[in-house]
């Protein structure tokens, strides 16, 4: 019975609205409502900057215990990933490529 709570609780770490930020140059922020479809975490990321433009399907999500990456495609069709790592229930902290990542749980 502890195991099967244990991995329900892990399948819904990473299910909800999240503001995902990156430290770059310009910096980059985005939201997204992660959900489980067939087991699997899928979404669209928006770019807060920019909330009228294309949404950017994420094409897929790997987890890994309480890390996950998130692969999507950018507007100039080029496939970029998001790696994060759980914090606590409501943050996550990572990277994308070099630049440092994180994101907060929207309530």
């Amino acid at each position: 019975m502890q195991a099967v709570c244990q991995t329900i609780q892990r399948n819904r770490v990473f299910v909800g609205k999240w503001e995902i930020s990156v430290a770059a140059t310009p910096d980059i922020k985005f939201t997204t409502t992660l959900v489980r479809k067939k087991g699997r975490l899928t979404g669209e990321l928006m770019d807060v900057s920019n909330p009228n433009g294309p949404k950017l399907p994420i094409t897929r999500v790997e987890e890994k215990g309480n890390s996950m990456s998130i692969f999507y495609t950018s507007t100039e069709n080029k496939e970029l990933t998001i790696d994060l790592m759980k914090v606590d229930d409501n943050t996550l902290k990572g990277t994308m490529y070099t630049f440092d990542a994180s994101a907060k749980r929207i309530k």
